[in-house]
């Protein structure tokens, strides 16, 4: 086999012009006990341009973590908050809990991010640059318009009218203090 299956997912992450890794590290995990895989094999990529780009983008922004254990990886990787994670690992479901920030994550050898780009994806429309800390995969969510709705009964607004308008007056809204009060003046 040309390229090794822990490895094959990084070329996938370098083929792109390699101005797109300006805040993106192509980032391969072990842990202690794990063995490191040759990183590439330039005579299996087709393509000299393909290669150039490949090389560049390992030797700029490529990097290997050994953690000394999986949870430890996970740790790491959720600092870094990949736009793909693939969980490349005997049992992938035992890791997923640990895992809070990524964009999509792939469970296991057999599913690469290619099936997701191409076909078994939601989308392909993921944060990237570390966002997924913060963001999620564009969905139908963000299509649809929501509103809030909130009711309290007279009652339940006066057991907390004290502390809304403690509220609104340090941030010095003195309307909005005054707006709950006046509701419970005689």
């Amino acid at each position: 086999m040309l390229w090794s299956i822990p490895t094959a997912p990084l070329l996938t992450s370098t083929t792109y012009e390699t101005e797109a890794f300006a805040e993106d590290d192509v980032v391969a995990f072990t842990y202690a006990d794990g063995e490191i895989q040759t990183m590439y094999k330039m005579e299996s990529v087709s393509g000299e341009l393909t290669k150039k780009v490949i090389e560049k983008s390992l030797t700029a922004y490529g990097t290997i973590v050994v953690a000394p254990t999986l949870p430890d990886c996970a740790d790491i990787a959720n600092q870094i908050a990949p736009e793909h994670m693939e969980l490349s690992v005997a049992d992938p479901y035992g890791l997923l809990p640990l895992i809070e920030n990524a964009g999509a994550i792939f469970l296991g050898h057999y599913s690469p991010e290619p099936l997701g780009d191409y076909l078994a994806g939601p989308n392909h429309v993921l944060p990237t640059s570390g966002t997924a800390r913060f963001f999620s995969p564009l969905s139908v969510d963000d299509f649809v318009k929501k509103s809030s709705f909130i009711y309290y009964t007279r009652e339940a607004l006066g057991e907390v009218q004290g502390r809304i308008a403690n509220f609104a007056e340090h941030e010095g809204l003195h309307a909005h203090a005054r707006s709950v009060t006046i509701r419970f003046e005689e």
